[in-house]
């Protein structure tokens, strides 16, 4: 299955963090990518207005309502506790890249701060999982750093991780048992696999999971006949 990659943009309000998804999202889905966005709210939110149908059928008590048109659809149920992972694989498995918006409290998916001189001037999240910090002053950090007016650096940024997270992980299985390497071998074997495979006209983003298997087919044979 397919894990979209998930980026969560934390700060308080004001801090830019909307204006840099929305630059960010035409970026990537000029590369292709399927993006999704997320954003979480303190408080609840009017479902459409008031003595609309889709408002009344609320205060009525419906479980789920749906919204179509040929345009756009939209799906309204009860909330749960969830964490953000649990909200992308429900709503966004099949999407390549989710940009998210609060969830302050998460701490297992990748984290770009974002800080305003005047508004927000220290972190206040958790820093687990901290990748980077946007802020409009100058800021020592042991991540990168970056401008809100600079949306090509953070785009070019992002890019790497996705490529270091979703491209390197590497383990290899002999007789079904996991072989410990070195960086450099797995590094090695990763390249060339990669490159071979992407010679056949594969677009990198495209590739999800690659698997090869070497048998030897007298033990094949062998196990069939024992079977017989």
């Amino acid at each position: 299955m397919k894990i979209p990659q998930i980026f969560l943009f934390s700060g308080d309000s004001e801090t830019g963090k909307t204006s840099m998804i929305t630059h960010l999202i035409p970026l990537f889905r000029a590369e292709g990518y399927k993006v999704g966005t997320i954003k979480s709210r303190p408080e609840k939110f009017d479902l459409d207005r008031e003595g609309k149908d889709s408002w009344r059928y609320n205060e009525a008590g419906a479980d789920g309502i749906l919204l179509y048109s040929p345009e756009q659809t939209t799906l309204f149920t009860p909330s749960v506790s969830s964490s953000l992972k649990d909200l992308v694989e429900k709503y966004f498995f099949d999407f390549d890249i989710v940009l998210a918006e609060g969830f302050k409290e998460e701490n297992k998916v990748n984290k770009i701060g974002f800080l305003r001189k005047g508004v927000s001037e220290n972190l206040k999240l958790p820093v687990d999982n901290l990748i980077a910090i946007v802020t409009d002053f100058p800021y020592t950090a042991n991540v990168p750093v970056f401008h809100p007016d600079n949306v090509q650096e953070v785009y070019t940024f992002m890019k790497e991780q996705i490529y270091e997270e979703r491209h390197h992980m590497f383990q290899l299985h002999v007789n079904r048992k996991p072989v410990g390497m070195k960086n450099f071998v797995k590094d090695f074997m990763k390249n060339t696999i990669l490159a071979m495979v992407e010679s056949l006209k594969l677009k990198e983003k495209d590739i999800e999971d690659i698997s090869i298997n070497i048998s030897d087919p007298y033990e094949e044979d062998l196990e069939k006949t024992e079977e017989e």
